[in-house]
């Protein structure tokens, strides 16, 4: 009795071995589905590199709506559309009480989401964010200015734009509505 048992325990581990080797076409297609298909998902995000920080020469002004007093801006040299489907930016934010806010972020256009990568400080340059994950991006005053780069700028219905040319001449078209800083761009 204990022979078969012992028997039948190698034969399974035999049997299992044999079941769990992967070729190498498989090892390579791992990312595709059961037939063989693309990944429905968004693609695989590139790995990250911080630009240098931004420059008062290249920043362009977008106004988020009337309900936010903040002056908010995109430098147009770290402005990237990449090959994942990310458009990757430094955003600088001027409050009305003169405090000035410096981050490095992404737009995935396909998800409707957003991510924090970096904060800037004048003297240290980035620091990356702690926590770094995809979050939904909702219309609403916390970030409202995200939601407008989203719908108005990067991502005009849903769609990567083709190329940052393209951005750039959207954002400096102009300021969306009646804008109290139309003249400091």
């Amino acid at each position: 009795m204990i022979r078969r048992i012992a028997a039948a325990i190698a034969a399974l581990t035999l049997l299992s071995a044999c079941g769990s080797r992967v070729s190498g076409t498989e090892a390579r297609d791992a990312d595709r589905g059961a037939f063989g298909e693309e990944p429905s998902g968004p693609p695989r995000e590139a790995k990250l590199e911080l630009p240098r920080y931004p420059k008062d020469s290249d920043l362009v002004q977008f106004y988020p709506g009337p309900v936010d007093s903040h002056r908010y801006f995109i430098d147009a040299a770290t402005l990237v559309v990449g090959a994942d489907g990310v458009v990757r930016y430094a955003l600088v934010m001027r409050t009305s009480g003169g405090a000035v806010n410096v981050s490095y972020e992404g737009i995935r256009c396909q998800t409707r989401e957003r991510r924090l990568y970096a904060v800037g400080y004048p003297n240290k340059g980035w620091v990356e964010a702690r926590r770094s994950e995809w979050e939904p991006i909702l219309s609403g005053r916390l970030n409202e200015h995200q939601a407008m780069l989203y719908s108005d700028y990067f991502c005009a219905d849903g769609i990567v734009p083709a190329d940052r040319a393209s951005i750039i001449r959207r954002l400096r078209s102009g300021l969306r509505g009646e804008s109290p800083h139309r003249g400091d761009r």
